[in-house]
């Protein structure tokens, strides 16, 4: 049997792929980052595996195990398979395609809690059946439902007797928006608004309306300021809703 350069080439190609799917996942792990991303350890290869004791956006999960959806690298693009537990748990698939094309889709989770900028607020908030999608740079697909009561938690504390939010995302042009309300006790009209982007950047938006004074006062003492065109105490920031 003659053999060929195209043999030594297919099994230098066979070889370096085996060795990357069965390293170990830490040897690949990103950097810790402080402030975005750190864990206590990672266990299993780029596959399958788990990070444990995991805090990532200021988020801590105590575990979140995660698998690649071999079939669709053969479509061209990478879908990872999640699921996490600890203060925020739930289940749910990331896919980016060769394009930059992306979904992230979430079939059922809770988050003990809510990071607008750096600032956490307490509170439940649930996703329930949530598909967010981009393709060639515009939303293309935006379902689900989403609702949190960091209004009606942190409230409390400032005074403010804040309502549950809700609300079910929608495409507004290229990107998508995500607007939740709510009524206050007071009778004010409460709001929060999330715009996401293509790239995996977003915006947020919280605003009281027609709230007491006493409501005012609390939320200013929250970071919010007065818009008098609108009447309202406001707040806003940007996030980052896509990991890549």
């Amino acid at each position: 049997m003659t053999l060929r350069i195209w043999h030594v080439v297919f099994f230098l190609i066979a070889f370096a792929a085996f060795a990357i799917a069965l390293a170990p996942a830490a040897l690949l792990a990103p950097a810790r980052d402080g402030e975005r991303f750190n864990y206590a350890s990672i266990e299993g290869t780029i596959w399958s595996g788990r990070v444990n004791a995991a805090r990532l956006g200021g988020y801590s999960i105590d575990a979140l195990d995660w698998r690649v959806a071999a079939v669709d690298l053969l479509l061209g693009k990478l879908t990872v398979l999640f699921r996490a537990t600890g203060p925020v748990a739930g289940d749910g698939a990331v896919t980016v395609g060769l394009g930059g094309d992306k979904e992230a889709r979430i079939g059922s989770l809770r988050a003990e809690s809510l990071m607008f900028g750096k600032t956490r607020f307490a509170g439940e908030t649930r996703i329930e059946d949530l598909r967010l999608g981009f393709k060639n740079g515009a939303c293309a697909a935006a379902l689900g439902k989403v609702s949190t009561e960091v209004l009606r938690k942190a409230g409390a504390a400032l005074g403010f007797a804040g309502p549950q939010l809700s609300g079910e995302p929608s495409c507004n042009g290229p990107d998508i928006e995500l607007p939740m309300r709510g009524l206050a006790a007071d009778g004010g009209e409460v709001a929060a608004v999330l715009r996401l982007k293509a790239d995996g950047s977003g915006e947020w938006r919280l605003s009281a309306k027609d709230v007491s004074k006493d409501a005012m006062i609390g939320l200013a003492a929250a970071g919010f300021s007065h818009d008098q065109a609108q009447s309202a105490m406001v707040r806003s920031g940007e996030l980052r809703w896509f990991p890549f």
